[in-house]
């Protein structure tokens, strides 16, 4: 017993069909095909009933069971249904049964189990539509059936007929892309054919349906990123598509596109452009095709063709376009873009800021400056970002005169200058060497508000240029002035400040001054790259017992345990420095470290200070070494 109470636009289908049904002498069973084309059953489920050799009672008792299941029992038990009732024919065939011969029973563990619930939902759609016909206490005899014969239908039917069956076929198709199996494409679109040719469409038709079929079949892999296996689809059926239709163009264009093969894009482009003009996103695909291959005269002669189609791009495909030949370093074919009026819009400043950008990162400043002039002549206003990209040109270029021009129109044009452009202009004086020109503009940053104050990478470029001056007064002024502001600092600024006290020679004294006065004032905490940079400010005086002082008592009074590569730094600093008899006393130090570490020095290590010794002559310490070495490999 089956209790039905819903309503569905589909009633005058089901009275029609349980008339047919429900006589008991079956003598409307002629009208059951007819009433199976206006249900909601797919073409897979109508085949069945006809192909599978049940009668019509039993396979449609058994798809308003699978109906009832899937509505009320969990889907294990509905998948275990519908399995059994595949194998025993009850159902159509999965898509891999339809690659096998017809009629040859298949293993129930090739069904999908997504596939067995999409079939699931198309009986419970059926079922939905006879409860709308009212049966709420039908009951379904056991009594045989006639046989089905197939009836000529409408041509309203069968149109709705072969809607329904693409929809089903390209259902199959993206479920298998879905489920990673984008490989076997080839054999799922020839299943459908075959299942089409039942139809007995004309030639026409059978091109028009593989072209919808490669249609979604290339959709579900490009959203899979599944372009190799998106070309071969293509090579598969490209001798049964015809001229197919611009969407399936457009994306074995992207696909090729995003493979690199720059000889498909080339023909695609021609098959797209024969089907009419392409889209914006066509036109990117194509720029990114001849970039790849720098084929600027491809460009130039294709161009002209979609200039004859009359191709106006908007403005976010034309830049789009534009940084794609920066990114490939295709500047030319960028400037053959420019050359032809695609856009009706014209240049925007986002393309004017991408171009500019590519050639000054290309190192083309003179081009740079000639886009900003036309940029100021086509009546567009800079942006803050054209004069951040104009500045970073003329410093790299070191054409200082004109970045101090390029910083003055800034000021003048109305916009309010931010910390990027105080910083790069400060970068430009002080690679010329105008230090006191860039300590006058951290005052200035100072002294404005807003976005123009300094932070750390404004105060580190300026700490840089003191401290590679040797200016150790100039580093501790632009860090008091950092601390005064409440800038947080940067363990690294405190090895670019230590590194002012190597730019000239300075005593042992005043460098271990500087160091505990960064250290006390500023909170800064040394590294072992400090201790490294002080060694080095120690050797250039030759303070060697104060260097080696340091060393030995790094971990208490710095709270830095010292690496071997110190010790070797400092013997190696006193061998260049005619003091030979010192290696033996850094050795020894080192290896007292190392063993209040709880370490043990390297084979190499050790090597390395043999090599020193007996470069300076020194062969009892070599061969002390040597029989540290020895033991060292025996452990």
């Amino acid at each position: 017993m089956f209790a039905f109470n819903a309503t569905h636009p589909g009633s005058a289908m089901s009275t029609e069909l349980t008339s047919s049904y429900t006589s008991p002498a079956f003598a409307n069973a002629s009208a059951i095909p007819q009433a199976l084309d206006k249900s909601y059953l797919s073409q897979f489920q109508r085949d069945a009933l006809v192909e599978a050799g049940f009668t019509f009672s039993a396979c449609f008792v058994a798809l308003l069971a699978r109906g009832f299941l899937q509505r009320w029992l969990p889907h294990p038990v509905v998948r275990r249904f519908t399995r059994t009732a595949k194998v025993k024919g009850a159902f159509p065939r999965s898509p891999v049964q339809g690659s096998q011969q017809k009629g040859k029973e298949s293993d129930s563990s090739l069904i999908s189990p997504r596939f067995a619930r999409a079939e699931a939902w198309n009986a419970k759609k059926f079922s939905m539509a006879w409860r709308a016909n009212g049966n709420d206490d039908a009951m379904f005899s056991a009594a045989p059936a006639a046989p089905v014969v197939p009836q000529a239908a409408s041509s309203s039917s069968t149109t709705w007929r072969l809607n329904n069956n693409l929809s089903s076929e390209t259902d199959i198709l993206a479920t298998a892309v879905r489920e990673g199996k984008a490989y076997q494409l080839p054999l799922l679109l020839d299943a459908a054919r075959e299942r089409a040719l039942d139809w007995n469409h004309d030639e026409a038709s059978m091109r028009a349906i593989e072209a919808e079929h490669l249609f979604s079949s290339l959709r579900a892999c490009a959203s899979r990123r599944c372009f190799p296996e998106a070309l071969a689809i293509y090579d598969h059926l490209a001798h049964r598509i015809g001229e197919a239709n611009s969407r399936v163009w457009s994306l074995l264009l992207y696909c090729s596109a995003e493979t690199g093969d720059v000889g498909r894009c080339h023909e695609f482009t021609l098959k797209l452009c024969a089907m009419g003009c392409p889209t914006g996103l066509d036109f990117v695909n194509i720029v990114r095709c001849y970039a790849y291959s720098r084929d600027g005269e491809g460009l130039r002669r294709t161009m002209a063709v979609l200039e004859g189609l009359g191709l106006n791009v908007d403005g976010a495909s034309l830049n789009r376009a534009f940084s794609i030949c920066a990114s490939a370093s295709a500047l030319d074919l960028a400037d053959i873009l420019l050359n032809h009026e695609v856009c009706a819009e014209g240049l925007d400043t986002v393309g004017y800021n991408t171009l500019m950008r590519a050639h000054a990162q290309a190192g083309h400043p003179e081009r740079c400056y000639a886009l900003f002039e036309n940029f100021r002549g086509s009546g567009l206003s800079p942006s803050a970002m054209t004069f951040g990209i104009l500045l970073d040109a003329c410093i790299d270029a070191r054409d200082f005169e004109r970045a101090r021009q390029t910083f003055a129109h800034l000021r003048r044009s109305g916009l309010t200058p931010n910390v990027v452009h105080y910083t790069t202009f400060m970068k430009g004086l002080v690679k010329a060497k105008e230090l006191d020109a860039a300590d006058a503009l951290l005052e200035e940053m100072l002294a404005s508000r807003g976005e123009t104050q300094p932070d750390l990478v404004t105060y580190t470029t300026l700490v840089k240029a003191h401290s590679d001056c040797g200016d150790i007064k100039g580093v501790l002024r632009v860090l008091d002035r950092m601390r005064e502001q409440g800038v947080a600092s940067d363990p690294i600024i405190l090895d670019i400040a230590m590194t002012g006290c190597c730019a000239k020679p300075m005593e042992a004294a005043n460098v271990l001054h500087v160091l505990r006065f960064l250290m006390a004032r500023h909170n800064l905490q040394p590294s072992t790259t400090t201790l490294s940079i002080v060694v080095k400010a120690f050797a250039q005086t030759s303070a060697w017992q104060e260097a080696l002082d340091l060393l030995d008592t790094a971990k208490e009074r710095l709270g830095v345990a010292v690496e071997p590569r110190i010790f070797l730094q400092l013997a190696q600093a006193c061998s260049r420095g005619k003091c030979s008899h010192r290696v033996l006393a850094v050795y020894a130090a080192m290896e007292k470290a190392t063993r209040v570490d709880g370490l043990v020095m390297d084979d190499a290590t050790n090597l390395r200070i043999y090599r020193l010794c007996t470069s300076v002559g020194q062969k009892v310490g070599a061969q002390k070494i040597r029989e540290q070495l020895s033991k060292t490999r025996e452990q």
